[in-house]
């Protein structure tokens, strides 16, 4: 299935606009070259000119592997010729407010999610995110003043921004940090939402909605060519002051909830490591944080594992709408099973979403980076999934949950309960409250726990947790991967 499309066709353009589709896996460094190759060529010519490449290679330095502490990410300054290039930044895509509980038991099938009260109080949940855990990803946001905001668009910039390979998020950032006006409208985010997510999610979600302007120009998604190689950063001023009271709106009611599909390519092993020891038997799945459960339909996807570029590994359907694919690094995987059995297939989320809903899933779609074009069809093409293979989803408290989850799963089915970069919403105390939850069902019955996690935004740990007679095993280390399942490097 195409996009229905506001904007254009999302197959990958020819040119520089599909430079996006695979992102480099495990870039560190920044050059010029990089830089056009990755189809800024605006930005390389400013970094040229301006004869400071090497304090632009020198400010992203620090932030390479296993640096990714508050203190770290705070915007450094190697020379003056540093204030002249747009940097880059860490902000996390997910967060939520509190929600209403679902009662246990009853859920949606992609439909309407049941909820309901106690008494006449609702239910405050706990899928938020909590300052332990923004801190040592390197957002700790407490405060709208101004000179937080600003710290906070550097640090988008040079960090997730190229990371994440969106040269135009990268020049945006350090715009919008340079202007009080787009500072103010990014104020507007609500409490513990990433303000640089929601404020680009805003304007990208109107230009797909259909908005005229130039800058739509910069947007591949949108436009279905290539990027201009004019500098974005004026008609993006030019848009956000026209449209500011739609865009202060969409921040102030709005929530970052993205469902990587990607992410499937590090979870296929490790749903094959616990199916084996399971003797076959079919997996029951358990998505904490699932937003609109596209993940639950992983063996309906086809993946394709590379070297070098060069298939070495081929999982699922070859003739699935949706495929996937992951650049492999190090000694490769283990022998995966050639079909993993499921069973029950459930998600849980704070407020799960209706993929089938034209205008929810047009705002994940405006949460997804404007040069990542096959992300964009990738994702519609994984909801479309939905309409024949439905999963069930709960909105509500996790932890609250989980319990009456565990206790309906069929006794002839293997336990799975997993997690994909959610855990670091979860506050200390719930996610204490789950390892304990788990560990009572495991009287019982075996109970398995796979996490896509990690203390920093650049890299991801694949662990493996085995719950058994009523004690926990310590959490095995399968792999790390990239946060978008970009590249997966097995160790276990």
């Amino acid at each position: 299935m195409l996009l229905p499309n506001h904007g254009a066709n999302i197959r990958p353009p020819s040119s520089s606009s599909d430079m996006m589709t695979n992102p480099p896996a495990k870039a560190r460094t920044v050059t010029v070259a990089a830089l056009v190759r990755l189809g800024d060529c605006s930005f390389a010519g400013r970094v040229a000119a301006s004869g400071c490449e090497g304090a632009f290679m020198s400010a992203l330095s620090p932030l390479r592997l296993g640096v990714g502490r508050a203190d770290a990410l705070e915007p450094r300054v190697p020379t003056q010729a540093w204030d002249s290039i747009p940097r880059n930044t860490e902000a996390n895509r997910h967060g939520a407010a509190a929600r209403e509980r679902l009662v246990p038991g009853r859920a949606r099938r992609h439909g309407v999610v049941a909820r309901a009260r106690r008494g006449s109080a609702r239910l405050r949940l706990h899928l938020g995110r909590h300052p332990e855990r923004r801190q040592s990803r390197g957002v700790v946001l407490t405060t709208r003043s101004p000179e937080r905001l600003r710290a906070l668009f550097h640090r988008f910039g040079r960090v997730e921004a190229m990371e994440l390979a969106s040269p135009l998020y990268a020049e945006l950032a350090y715009a919008v940090s340079e202007s009080p006006d787009l500072l103010a409208l990014a104020a507007h985010t609500q409490p513990r939402q990433p303000p640089p997510n929601m404020l680009f999610g805003a304007v990208q979600y109107l230009l797909l909605r259909g908005a005229t302007h130039p800058l739509a120009a910069h947007y591949p998604i949108v436009s279905g060519k290539p990027r201009p190689m004019a500098p974005a950063a004026a008609d993006f001023r030019d848009f956000c002051r026209t449209h500011a009271g739609e865009i202060a709106e969409l921040v102030r009611t709005r929530r970052t909830q993205t469902n990587v599909v990607r992410r499937c390519t590090c979870l296929v092993p490790a749903f094959s490591v616990v199916s084996r020891e399971a003797h076959g038997r079919p997996l029951h799945l358990i998505d904490l944080g699932a937003s609109a459960g596209l993940n639950l339909n992983f063996d309906r996807y086809g993946i394709r594992y590379t070297r070098a570029g060069h298939e070495v590994l081929r999982w699922g359907d070859a003739r699935a709408v949706v495929q996937l694919e992951a650049e492999l690094h190090g000694g490769g995987l283990p022998a995966l099973e050639r079909h993993i059995a499921v069973g029950g297939r459930v998600g849980v989320d704070l407020d799960p979403i209706d993929a089938l809903d034209p205008e929810a899933l047009l705002w994940l779609r405006a949460l997804i980076w404007p040069e990542h074009v096959e992300r964009h069809q990738r994702l519609v093409d994984a909801a479309e999934e939905l309409r024949t293979h439905p999963v069930r989803l709960f909105g509500g408290d996790a932890v609250e949950i989980l319990p009456h989850l565990l206790a309906q799963a069929p006794g002839d089915e293997a336990l799975t309960v997993y997690t994909t970069v959610a855990l670091y919403q979860f506050p200390r105390t719930a996610r204490e409250r789950m390892e304990t939850v788990l560990i009572d069902a495991s009287r019982s019955r075996e109970v398995w726990r796979i996490a896509l996690e990690g203390e920093t935004a650049d890299i991801m740990e694949l662990t493996l947790t085995r719950y058994r007679d009523g004690s926990a095993v310590p959490s095995e280390l399968l792999a790390r991967a990239s946060p978008h399942g970009w590249w997966l490097e097995w160790v276990s």
